[in-house]
């Protein structure tokens, strides 16, 4: 499928989210049509259907007076004329490309009614069908002749009465009907603007307590996530394009509610302290009266919607609940003896418990992390040991101490090379995700 075209700028801007900066470019584009293939079946076709011969001949005699008087069609058409990128010639099979286009989708419809996965192969080729009549830049109407293929196609689609056993069929027909019909036409869902969901997701970034250090490690990840899409992207096979659909603003806020509570639910400062993850109690007090007071300042001066003032609401009582209990603490902590920062860990130290060491290395062997207590990960595949320390320590079979730590630990028992921190990206999640389920699926006793 070969396709032509070319894009106009009309503007540049740029969006700064989670300290980084978006280009992106704002215009329209100017793409020849093209054509479409045609699915050939013995249940329905041209050989075996004289009226549909004679639909394709009438169509196409329409489409030639419709050429004829085209660019001079209608009012914003009439200005192709005069652009340096436009050729009526372009166009010279329009009437065949319309009257062809038109019977394929027609087919293609009565042939794919009874199939399982009817709604998404139907909506597919017609979404082929209507990208095949190509783009026209903004100002100067719609892709040529596209409105009269949905007429064409509609009408056929009407006019055919299912009978039969595919009568049965005539929901899923009225269906298709009705996505040609409103196709391109303005609903009342609730409209996505990606430059607000970006703004919103900025916004919880910086009201975020990454900046302090206990969420160093977890800041890098979210600063280069963006979940903005409410369902995993669909892949159109004619086109070989895939789209999916923006999340509304009071769907984002949700999720960063949702996941402010998981963060902050995942911090023990009990536990951390116990095993000196927060080596320094005075400064990471210091760091939490620091943020309590920059987000009160910014309550204070700045507006901030319904769905805003949630997740504030969480951070604000959980930097209360920690000031409390590091007050409290004070006295005890002033009385503890110098933590000893020298202290070399290693894989005995941490799993001082045979049957643990055991069970972490049987783990990373069934993940096919290792092969006969070695690392057989590749470099593009190291993270696959962040996401399984993380679920390790989540449930309690590792120590709370720090990921790195603890990833360059197993990895130096395992003779894996880190020249550097393991970051969490992909691979750690889907590992994690895994070595959680094995650690559900074999209970550690």
């Amino acid at each position: 499928m070969k396709r032509d075209h070319q894009f106009f700028v009309k503007n540049i801007k740029t969006i700064n989210s989670c300290g980084s900066e978006m280009v992106y470019f704002e215009g329209s584009s100017f793409e020849k049509q093209f054509e479409i293939k045609y699915f050939k079946q013995e249940k329905h076709n041209m050989d075996t259907c004289e009226g549909c011969r004679k639909s394709h001949a009438t169509i196409l005699k329409q489409m030639q007076v419709y050429f004829n008087e085209f660019p001079l069609c209608c009012e914003h058409h009439s200005k192709l004329i005069k652009q340096p990128w436009f050729d009526k010639r372009d166009f010279n099979d329009l009437p065949k490309q319309v009257a062809d286009k038109v019977l394929f989708t027609h087919h293609h419809i009565i042939n794919n009614l009874d199939v399982d996965n009817w709604k998404d192969e139907l909506t597919n080729y017609i979404e082929y069908a209507i990208a095949s009549f190509g783009q026209i830049p903004e100002g100067f109407g719609e892709p040529v002749a596209l409105s009269k293929y949905l007429g064409y196609v509609v009408e056929l689609q009407n006019d055919l009465k299912l009978t039969g056993e595919d009568r049965k069929y005539k929901d899923r027909q009225k269906f298709i009907i009705n996505f040609l019909d409103n196709y391109g036409k303005p609903t009342d869902k609730v409209k996505t603007d990606l430059n607000l969901l970006l703004s919103t997701y900025d916004k919880w970034y910086k009201i975020f307590p990454f900046d302090i250090p206990l969420f160093a490690e977890v800041r890098k990840h979210f600063s280069k996530t963006l979940p903005l899409l409410s369902e995993k992207p669909k892949v159109n096979p004619y086109l070989g394009v895939a789209k999916a659909k923006l999340l509304t603003q009071d769907r984002l806020f949700e999720y960063l509610m949702k996941i402010t509570n998981q963060i902050l639910l995942s911090i023990d400062t009990t536990q951390l302290l116990e095993n000196d993850y927060i080596s320094d109690a005075t400064k990471y007090q210091f760091d939490i009266k620091k943020k309590a007071h920059k987000l009160n300042q910014e309550t204070l001066l700045k507006e901030f919607s319904k769905g805003e003032k949630r997740y504030i609401k969480t951070i604000k009582k959980w930097l209360d609940n920690e000031k409390s209990f590091l007050k409290e603490i004070q006295p005890s902590i002033k009385e503890l003896p110098a933590i000893n920062n020298n202290v070399e860990h290693n894989f005995e130290t941490i799993l001082s418990d045979q049957v643990k060491r055991q069970y972490v290395l049987d783990l990373l062997e069934d993940l096919s992390i290792i092969s006969n207590g070695q690392s057989i990960l590749s470099t593009r595949k190291k993270g696959a040991l962040r996401g399984v320390v993380e679920a390790l320590r989540e449930a309690n079979i590792l120590p709370q101490l720090g990921i790195d730590k603890l990833c360059r630990i197993i990895a130096n028992q395992i003779g894996l090379e880190l020249k550097s921190k393991l970051d969490f990206s992909d691979v750690s999640q889907k590992f994690q995700k895994d070595a959680k389920q094995y650690i559900k699926d074999n209970p550690l006793h």
